[in-house]
């Protein structure tokens, strides 16, 4: 964190009895933090962090488990669902994002409201050449899924205690053909036939519990 930016307000709430004291920390009126913030009734508090720069040679350096797991997005456009996804990244012990070019800003205040702050404890490599990065993890040794509406294979037939990687599309037209034919293996969330698809991160929420449920003992997580 570079800079911590708070209301009155919120400074004479929680730190005006304390002795607290730190360069890096602004206090605004309220009135005038109220302009500068994005959200209608805030908690009074912003803070300035360095935006990392991650390449996906830097996140397989970090990776300490031989067996990872990655998620690779393509061309995701909603906020809430990059944002939502984050978040079950991390609750389920994904190691790392790739985000494709095209899709919606990593630091869209939508995104990052949405992650609930879990957008700092997940390695990110963001605005990637997919079909590059895809190419580099098969050379890797990991498995590629990508996930697709009308893939025989469920991914309850599957027990993914290896390393692998699972690619999610555009929530409007899914993986593009050109990502597609990079899978090893196509899988699909079984469902009743009355409903044609689910939202992109209620299924990324639902697929990554199942791939946590079968890691849990074997990472004795």
């Amino acid at each position: 964190m570079k800079k911590l930016i708070v209301s009155e307000k919120y400074f004479d709430l929680y730190f005006k009895d304390k002795k607290f004291v730190c360069d890096d920390v602004f206090i605004l009126e309220n009135k005038l933090f109220d302009k500068v913030s994005e959200v209608k009734n805030s908690q009074g508090i912003m803070a300035v962090f360095e935006k990392k720069n991650l390449s996906l040679d830097d996140l397989l350096k970090k990776i300490s488990k031989k067996n990872y797991l990655l998620v690779a997005l393509e061309k995701i456009n909603d906020p809430g669902n990059l944002g939502n996804i984050i978040r079950s990244c991390v609750a389920f012990g994904v190691d790392g994002l790739i985000i494709s070019r095209g899709s919606v800003d990593l630091y869209n205040a939508k995104v990052l409201r949405a992650t609930a702050g879990n957008i700092f404890k997940i390695d990110i490599c963001d605005d990637c050449d997919l079909n590059l990065s895809l190419d580099k993890l098969k050379n890797d040794g990991a498995k590629i899924f990508a996930t697709d509406l009308i893939a025989e294979k469920n991914i309850y037939d599957i027990n993914f205690k290896f390393k692998c990687v699972i690619i999610f599309g555009n929530e409007a037209n899914g993986i593009s053909s050109g990502i597609l034919c990079k899978a090893d293996e196509k899988i699909k969330i079984r469902m009743k036939k009355n409903i044609e698809s689910l939202n992109i991160s209620v299924a990324a929420g639902i697929l990554l519990n199942k791939i946590f449920m079968d890691r849990s003992d074997f990472f004795g997580l």
